[in-house]
């Protein structure tokens, strides 16, 4: 059991832990992607529970080199419930898999922490905000070199966490249409939610 601070707070020695854990399970490039998203996160946040944020944003992709095969017995045996369209997405599957190590890891916590891992690639209707913000950090950390400092700093400063994921999907929706790629259709539904919240 990992050491906490109460159900929605991680310490340093957390943090550094789970940073150990992520060296040694992830390239350096991965490394450093995670290292920023628990920084952006922590800035989305205005720096609530900094530890926190930082070892969401380090054991997000704590199981990305897992092979498909690896995930899926891993869900499987874990009587994981898939949502529409997600089994095949292969490059996805570590978000599910790093959450429910994570919440094994710190059964205490809340439970939105594990999901906020659990959808850091994928959205549906009704998300907490910090499941919503590791979603957008994910998308916007310093390593997206294809992300202005313009546009990263105008997420940043938007205050209303609905308009920041929309502009997000915007970007995104752009970048799958040019490239031939299917938005999840729980992602899809969302974002077709937020244009006609916020026209």
């Amino acid at each position: 059991m990992g050491h906490t601070n109460g159900s929605n707070k991680l310490s340093i020695f957390d943090f550094l832990r789970c940073r150990k854990l992520c060296k040694k399970s992830v390239d350096k490039r991965r490394f450093r992607h995670c290292i920023e998203v628990g920084k952006m996160l922590n800035r989305l946040e205005r720096n609530e529970n900094r530890y926190l944020c930082l070892t969401l944003g380090i054991f997000h992709d704590i199981t990305k080199s897992f092979s498909y095969k690896e995930n899926i017995e891993f869900l499987e045996n874990s009587n994981f419930e898939f949502i529409d369209g997600e089994k095949e997405k292969a490059e996805i599957l570590h978000g599910p898999v790093a959450s429910i190590k994570f919440s094994n890891m710190y059964p205490n916590l809340d439970k939105k922490y594990a999901l906020a891992i659990r959808y850091h690639s994928v959205l549906k209707e009704n998300l907490d905000r910090i499941i919503l913000d590791l979603y957008i950090a994910d998308k916007i950390d310093k390593t997206r070199t294809f992300i202005t400092d313009e546009f990263r700093e105008a997420i940043i400063n938007e205050k209303n966490v609905e308009k920041r994921v929309l502009k997000v999907l915007d970007l995104q929706d752009a970048y799958f249409k040019k490239n031939e790629i299917k938005m999840l259709p729980t992602t899809k539904e969302y974002y077709t939610f937020l244009k006609a919240k916020y026209g």
